[in-house]
């Protein structure tokens, strides 16, 4: 029976190469996007890549961590791959001083961010726990390390991240469950090649469980 990768992600073609280099390697591919059309798109890019991949769709609000967390769930002891790339996607990080953000737009910048996030991450820990292995795989940026006030909300999100695969690394790896983060661009017009290379950069995450980012 093949693996599977489900990836959640605001950017399509970071997503969408993620999988393909993971269909490569024989896993069926779940892509959840809050969009239908980005699921669909995935799904013919994803085929066309990759003869014979098995692909399924599923749209939910990825600032709702309740509808994050029940999809998960859906799929039981399914998923052997965690991809949450979350590093972008919401217009009000990418171009917002603190002044011009409302609290509404701060709040689903944070649930988009951290508390989805972390709401995947504790979906799929059970399953992963049980069966002592399962790799989670997360996106971050350097702005975690080089905050930016234009981008204050996407800067904490990317700081939220690294902290939580910090702290889990060594607990998760006790029970055969790997967690590591990939610095990704944090703007959404990504060129073919980079993420061909982010995508490269994921699988080398999974495959070496000793590392904790690339």
């Amino acid at each position: 029976m093949s693996k599977t990768l489900l990836t959640i992600g605001t950017n399509p073609a970071i997503g969408v190469a993620t999988a393909i280099r993971f269909a490569r390697e024989g896993y069926r591919i779940v892509l959840v996007s809050d969009s239908p059309r980005d699921g669909n798109a995935g799904v013919a890019h994803i085929t066309g890549a990759v003869r014979g991949a098995t692909v399924l769709t599923a749209t939910v609000d990825l600032a709702d961590p309740v509808q994050v967390a029940s999809l998960l769930l859906c799929f039981g002891n399914e998923i052997d791959v965690l991809h949450v790339h979350a590093a972008d996607g919401a217009a009000t990080t990418l171009a917002a001083s603190v002044g011009e953000q409302t609290a509404d737009a701060i709040d689903e910048d944070i649930c988009r961010h951290v508390t989805s996030v972390l709401a995947a991450v504790q979906a799929v820990l059970p399953m992963m726990r049980v069966r002592g292995s399962g790799s989670i795989l997360l996106s971050t940026t350097h702005l975690a390390a080089l905050p930016d006030a234009r981008r204050l909300t996407l800067s904490i999100g990317g700081a939220a991240v690294r902290t939580m695969v910090d702290a889990l690394f060594e607990p998760l790896r006790a029970h055969g469950v790997h967690i590591a983060a990939l610095n990704v661009p944090v703007t959404q017009g990504v060129e073919l090649a980079e993420t061909e290379s982010l995508a490269d950069d994921f699988w080398r995450l999974h495959s070496a469980p000793s590392r904790l980012r690339a």
